[in-house]
């Protein structure tokens, strides 16, 4: 624009210095009256040099006003130029200042996306590594508590197995009665529980290493021990058999003593009696001396010894009865539990002798059961109640679990059997002293 009006002020200028020229043409109007041919020549030379000064004139105006509008036309097309580049310019800056805000808000929101991607890497980093350190912090306590539960891992197994009869009722109620009793502070129980993981795990060590050697011990005598188990129950058994037909024998053996002698006793009675009518017959008395021979009679004297034998005889039978009575075992189901009675020493009755929690029947139900078919379920129950306190938590009652082993040890028909209750002692009383001496150095 600037330009442009340069060249607008340059046409001003200009257009003085072309008037110059027609004040020479008017200047030279009053020569004109110089002679004709003189004149005319001049006059000619003089028109055609004005003509030629006009032409120049005109000329150079219109080379002035075709330069003034080449001037023009350039000044606008240079200014035209001009605008277009500035709003280039202009247009270029202000795509390189949208570019500028694009690229930075982009940056600013690649930042944002970064920072979030890496606060939820952080973040999911910190869940698993809380994930992890409680998954350790749980894998060390299952550690824990398997090492605990795995004393003597074959033996229990076993003992699992064959657990299927739960504890006495109130074996199992005083038991949980004493633990509770024997709970102590938490801080104290926490310490008992750490000292009988520890006491644990050593006496695992120690009872398989005791249990190692017990059992080559015991191998070398088990056939000996099997032998004397099982001529002890032979023996017991032929005792009480041995007994009973004893009894029958002398109570026979009495009876038929008794029968011999009443026999004996009315044949010499009759003998007498025959031998009497025979003097009768032969002597044949007076009157008076038949009523004074029956005076002097003695009287039979009362049969003393039958009637002795008649009480024996009842006696060996009630005794036979009272002693059938003790083999005869009776179970019956009540509110949840299992009763088993035993025969009274008498012809009838029977006492409770163990009450079982739970519906447990032999497989096969009956009125009366031997002693045989009884003796499983009671060494089951003793044992299951045993496992069940030694696998309590807190402090175990060393005490009951004994006694429990004890009875099912009292109820044990097999070798098998008696090794798994001694097995079971050994180990208690292993895990007993080692705790003890944890708890109580």
């Amino acid at each position: 624009m600037a330009k442009e009006k340069k060249g607008k002020s340059t046409k001003k200028e200009t257009t003085p210095k072309k008037a110059a020229p027609k004040k020479t043409v008017k200047e030279a109007a009053p020569q004109a009256q110089k002679p004709a041919d003189q004149n005319n020549e001049d006059a000619m030379k003089k028109a055609e040099e004005e003509a030629r000064l006009l032409a120049e004139a005109e000329a150079k105006k219109k080379a002035e006003e075709e330069a003034r509008l080449q001037a023009e036309a350039e000044a606008k097309k240079k200014a035209e130029e001009e605008a277009r580049l500035q709003a280039e310019a202009e247009a270029k800056k202000k795509a390189e200042e949208e570019a500028r805000l694009l690229a930075e808000a982009e940056a600013k929101k690649k930042a944002e996306e970064e920072a979030r991607l890496q606060a939820e890497a952080e973040a999911k980093k910190k869940a698993e590594e809380e994930a992890r350190l409680l998954a350790e912090a749980e894998a060390k306590k299952k550690a824990e508590e398997e090492a605990r539960l795995v004393a003597e891992a074959e033996a229990k197994k076993k003992a699992e197995e064959e657990a299927r009869l739960v504890a006495e009722a109130e074996a199992k109620k005083k038991a949980e009665e004493e633990a509770r009793l024997q709970a102590e502070a938490e801080a104290k129980k926490k310490a008992e529980e750490e000292a009988r993981l520890l006491a644990e795990a050593e006496a695992k060590k120690k009872a398989e290493e005791e249990a190692r050697l017990l059992a080559e011990a015991e191998a070398k005598k088990k056939a000996e021990e099997e032998a004397r188990l099982v001529a002890e129950a032979e023996a017991k058994k032929k005792a009480e058999e041995e007994a009973r037909l004893l009894a029958e024998a002398e109570a026979k053996k009495k009876a038929e003593e008794e029968a011999r002698l009443v026999a004996e006793a009315e044949a010499k009675k009759k003998a007498e009696e025959e031998a009497r009518a025979a003097a009768e017959t032969t002597s044949k008395p007076s009157a008076i001396e038949t009523k004074v021979e029956l005076l002097k009679a003695v009287k039979p004297p009362v049969n003393v010894k039958a009637i002795a034998a008649s009480v024996a005889i009842l006696f060996a039978v009630l005794t036979m009865l009272s002693m059938g009575n003790t083999s005869n075992y009776y179970i019956k189901t009540k509110h949840g539990a299992t009763y088993v009675y035993q025969g009274a020493f008498a012809p009838v009755g029977k006492n409770l002798i163990a009450t079982v929690p739970g519906v447990m029947e032999p497989a096969q139900a009956k009125d009366v059961y031997t002693e045989d078919e009884i003796r499983p379920i009671l060494f089951r129950s003793h044992m299951d109640q045993a496992l069940t306190l030694k696998n309590n938590p807190g402090s175990p009652d060393f005490e009951a679990i004994t006694c429990l082993l004890e009875k099912a040890e009292e109820y044990a028909t097999t070798p098998e059997e008696m090794m798994l209750v001694k097995k079971h002692l050994t180990t208690v009383n292993a895990i007993k002293e080692a705790y003890n001496s944890t708890v109580n150095p």
